[in-house]
């Protein structure tokens, strides 16, 4: 109930994050925990560029839990609790492509680098063959505070002036951007999720038990010309859901999926406003307790994502069922924040 996408995806968190979200539904208010963490965190060298950029984008585990007091019933057990596995298996390979990406335009600023330094011991050696003396008085006048051209020609015989503009620097930066954005703006993985307990919250009598859903997650990005633009893309899910309720001698499976749009605009303070609308269903061959098992329904979802920070932000979505009766219309406004890695990897 408390999630904050349309329709969520199974790209991971670098590190770790999670979110607090306040719910409102047919259940009443209450407040759901998600806590994210990147297995990779464990056994990935932070020294090694190479393989953090890589398995850091493979895979990461949620855990899901109410928390006015867990949520736990008379006999002190927790009434719901929830674990997510997502797995991007084109992840490996947006990181190989990023660190390649990488390196040719560090070397490309490298390069520009050397031959200005190559300029300057030529021009050394040429002033030093010429006239010995004046190649202090030339070295002094390079490494004064603020050089004219018509001086370090004058002291030097030639113009020697090396002017490392700090735009190149930042275009070298913008680029990593762009190449980061790309190579992560299409996935596609497995999402498998596990719930145990009443995940109605105790809105539907009979609703506790366990269940499992598993499926392919896709997801495709459209950028602009510049990552720093707007841009547009869908995404989607579909899998199928076990579900074996407690209180009752019965189990069902049904069809589970979702598709939505999204639109995203970065700024220029860091983050990323995110929008998106889609469909969310989950069909099912059983007819009785559609309620107690939540199948046959079609709901309409929106959010909007507003980041506070680089990797803190609020959100807001609305779920309004379609068809069925078996869900409730929710409200979610939720404090997410993440952990990630360094903004710029070293080539």
């Amino acid at each position: 109930m408390a999630q904050s996408e349309a329709v969520p995806t199974v790209q991971p968190m670098a590190i770790g994050g999670g979110s607090i979200a306040a719910v409102g539904s047919d259940a009443g208010a209450d407040a759901i925990t998600a806590l994210t963490f990147n297995p990779a965190i464990f056994f990935a060298d932070p020294d090694d560029t190479e393989a953090t950029a890589k398995w850091s984008r493979l895979s990461d585990v949620t855990l899901f839990f109410p928390v006015d007091g867990l949520d736990a019933d008379e006999d002190g057990d927790i009434d719901y609790f929830g674990v997510r596995l997502r797995i991007n298996m084109t992840g490996v390979g947006a990181g190989s492509r990023i660190m390649r990406e990488a390196r040719d335009e560090f070397r490309r600023l490298v390069s520009m680098e050397d031959a200005s330094a190559v300029r300057l011991e030529t021009g050394f050696l040429r002033l030093e063959v010429r006239s010995p003396d004046a190649l202090p008085q030339c070295v002094d006048t390079l490494l004064s505070e603020s050089p004219e051209a018509a001086e370090v020609t004058e002291s030097c015989g030639s113009d020697l002036l090396v002017v490392l503009e700090g735009e190149e620097y930042e275009e070298f930066r913008n680029q990593l951007a762009d190449i980061r954005r790309k190579a992560d703006a299409r996935y596609f993985g497995l999402d498998i999720r596990l719930d145990f307990g009443d995940p109605t919250l105790g809105a539907v009598p009979n609703a506790s038990g366990t269940s499992i859903t598993g499926g392919l997650a896709f997801g495709r990005e459209f950028i602009a010309s510049s990552a720093h633009g707007a841009s547009s893309g869908l995404k989607g899910r579909f899998g199928i859901r076990f579900t074996d309720l407690e209180e009752v001698d019965k189990t069902s499976f049904a069809l589970d999926g979702g598709l939505a749009f999204e639109a995203r605009r970065p700024l220029e303070t860091g983050g990323t406003v995110v929008l998106s609308s889609g469909f969310e269903f989950r069909f099912a061959d059983e007819d009785s307790m559609r309620s107690e098992l939540q199948t046959d329904f079609l709901i309409f979802r929106a959010s909007l994502l507003v980041p506070i920070t680089g990797s803190t932000g609020i959100s807001i979505a609305v779920g309004a069922p379609l068809i069925g009766e078996s869900v409730s219309p929710t409200l979610t406004i939720s404090a997410n924040w993440g952990l990630l890695l360094s903004a710029l990897p070293r080539p």
